[in-house]
């Protein structure tokens, strides 16, 4: 079905829908009923967030501030608090394996806690010309505080602490924590995060507005494509009618038809690798639950198709495919190509580089289809902040609704609180 920004065709499930709603009792008219009424009744805030508007002016000035005269930004957050981020700043030409753009400031999220990578990224940075962005929900994200510590502590140790105060902006819940403590010790600028909403979930509230200020997105834009799948559900009166629904059932249909392992995700475009991620982490911590839920496998198209296309044709059935692309034939996309040996590539001279992208997502598509895979198909409009706004809040009802379809609560995360109790264990008795 379409939504302002993309299209989604899940054709190849249909097989499946009647069997598995006879047999395990899903029921998309429900699941469309009771979400149209938690937005009615306001019992889950993330489909109210697109309606904010409130909240923009705060952050965009609080990010202009930080900003300012700065060469580099440093975003320090892990999970949620990072991946949402990364996926914004692609929109705005980062992230790619490219010279970044010398007009603009680096942006970097440091997501991943190294502890050589954060002490060379230190000593990389130029200090008086960098501002970092700490991201956490909870205030007590183990990684982000590490980071954050070590951070301040070299600045400390350069005699430029009031530097670092000044370079800093927090995001996090407003309550006692281990980095409102931080925060209010040095006296750094913070800004809420909304505390109805899970950081997995939050990437349209100011987890990802703030940093897409930073990159210079529009984040207004943002949540204008957001809303444009939430009236789509809203104005729904079948199940066909909205996007997230069809996609939930096809995808939660096919598991219970072929014992599926794993969800798969191709992305044809490199502007889409980072979105990629932040799916993943949406849908394990959100349905990896009671031994249900499937593995959410993303992968880059046409880079994988030497990789892993393999296996996925010569494998077992017991995948489903995702495939997600740009709309159009790629005409005018990318430079045009000149030179191509006639007898062996004489097919690609005057074509640009788009097509011949398109040309193997397609063949990709017809490939996996012919060996009886199950493959939907998503196309977007652009790539633009406006589309990922979109497919952000496609994805997040995608996942809201799968989960009730299979049982279990989409909104906690019982094994990696699990996690982070026994690593407090193990440090606490080092």
């Amino acid at each position: 079905m379409t939504a302002s920004f993309y299209t989604q065709d899940v054709k190849d499930f249909t097989a499946f829908f009647e069997r598995a709603e006879a047999q395990f009792k899903l029921s998309p008219a429900d699941a469309l009923k009771k979400m149209q009424s938690a937005y009615h009744d306001g019992k889950l805030p993330l489909l109210r967030v697109p309606e904010k508007n409130d909240d923009l002016v705060r952050a965009e000035e609080a990010v202009r501030r930080l900003i300012d005269g700065k060469k580099y930004i440093i975003l320090l957050g892990t999970g949620g608090s990072g991946l949402g981020a990364a996926a914004v700043a692609q929109t705005e030409g980062y992230g790619y394996a490219i010279p970044q753009d010398p007009a603009k400031p680096g942006f970097y999220v440091w997501d991943n806690l190294d502890a050589v990578t954060l002490q060379a990224g230190l000593r990389r940075l130029p200090l008086e010309q960098t501002a970092f962005l700490i991201i956490s929900k909870s205030g007590g994200t183990l990684e982000t505080l590490t980071q954050a510590y070590v951070a301040a502590s070299y600045y400390d140790e350069k005699g430029l602490a009031d530097v670092f105060n000044r370079s800093v902006l927090v995001v996090t819940e407003p309550k006692e924590s281990a980095l409102t403590r931080f925060a209010q010790a040095r006296n750094l600028p913070t800004l809420p995060h909304e505390t109805e909403i899970g950081g997995r979930y939050s990437v349209l509230s100011m987890t990802g507005i703030v940093p897409a200020y930073a990159v210079g997105a529009n984040a207004k834009a943002m949540r204008e494509g957001a809303k444009s799948v939430i009236d789509a559900l809203m104005s729904a009166t079948e199940p066909e009618e909205c996007a997230p629904l069809q996609g939930a059932r096809a995808l939660v249909a096919a598991e219970k038809a072929l014992n599926i392992s794993a969800h798969v995700m191709k992305a044809y475009g490199d502007c889409f690798i980072r979105f990629g991620d932040w799916v993943r982490q949406l849908w394990a911590e959100s349905l990896g639950k009671d031994e249900k839920g499937v593995l959410f496998a993303p992968a880059v198209g046409p880079l994988d198709q030497h990789s892993q296309l393999q296996l996925y044709l010569g494998g077992p059935n017991n995948k489903t495919y995702t495939v997600l692309s740009r709309k159009g034939d790629g005409g005018g996309i990318g430079d045009i190509i000149k030179n191509a040996d006639k007898e062996s590539f004489g097919y690609l001279e005057d074509k640009h580089v788009g097509r011949v992208t398109e040309a193997e997502r397609i063949a990709t598509v017809d490939s996996l289809r012919s060996a009886g895979r199950p493959v939907r198909v998503i196309e977007t409009e652009g790539a633009d902040i406006r589309t990922l706004g979109a497919l952000f809040t496609h994805f997040m009802l995608e996942t809201v609704f799968a989960a009730d379809f299979i049982g279990v609560d989409a909104f906690d995360q019982p094994a990696v609180e699990d996690g982070k109790v026994r690593a407090r264990r193990i440090l606490s008795a080092a």
